[in-house]
């Protein structure tokens, strides 16, 4: 089994470009969060097709990949952009046909939405941020109206294309499920 996390902060150009944008010290200055879903899209495909040949080797030499943020990550993101169900169906038919068809990327066999609430991710962003302040926040993780946009665009995804949703909080203990208590969902879905 092998995994691999987008951005690739450090391995490619568009990775570079996409820390630039989202984690630089000038990230205020690129209002990046705000950015056309087209355009913003482009920075994070462009990082994912200068890591197909990656991509490729870890799929040929290992049973499972497992990606962690991949194209579907663009659907939520950029999708919950836009309010339109419509136009975010164009986005993603976009992002699809350039990703999957132009850039020959490999589809995923599942995907996995691991949804958590708008109100605790921040708040685990913040307790990981006074723990440790070399922790660079990307632009999005400070914005909470960007962040619940993306979990709504991240649900509709799990409506509309059948992604399997993964509910990390338990509402009833009210608390974050441990790693291992997710990973038992997911190995449930994946019947392993």
């Amino acid at each position: 089994m092998a995994s691999v996390s987008f951005p690739r902060y450090h391995d490619t150009l568009g990775g570079k470009l996409c820390y630039e944008v989202l984690k630089s010290k000038r990230k205020e200055y690129y209002d990046f969060i705000s950015s056309q879903p087209k355009i913003a899209s482009l920075l994070y495909a462009m990082d994912r097709a200068e890591s197909k040949e990656d991509i490729e080797n870890m799929i040929k030499n290992n049973d499972y990949l497992i990606f962690d943020r991949y194209i579907s990550s663009n659907f939520i993101h950029q999708g919950g952009k836009i309010s339109d169900d419509k136009e975010r169906e164009n986005l993603i038919s976009f992002l699809s046909y350039l990703e999957y068809e132009e850039f020959k990327l490999p589809k995923p066999d599942i995907t996995f939405f691991l949804y958590l609430p708008t109100e605790i991710a921040m708040k685990n962003k913040e307790e990981q941020r006074l723990k440790d302040e070399n922790i660079k926040m990307d632009a999005g993780e400070d914005d909470p109206v960007y962040l619940e946009n993306s979990n709504k665009s991240g649900l509709w995804c799990v409506e509309k294309y059948g992604w399997h949703q993964i509910n990390c909080f338990d509402d009833t203990k009210q608390k974050q499920k441990t790693p291992e208590e997710v990973l038992e969902k997911i190995l449930k879905v994946l019947a392993l």
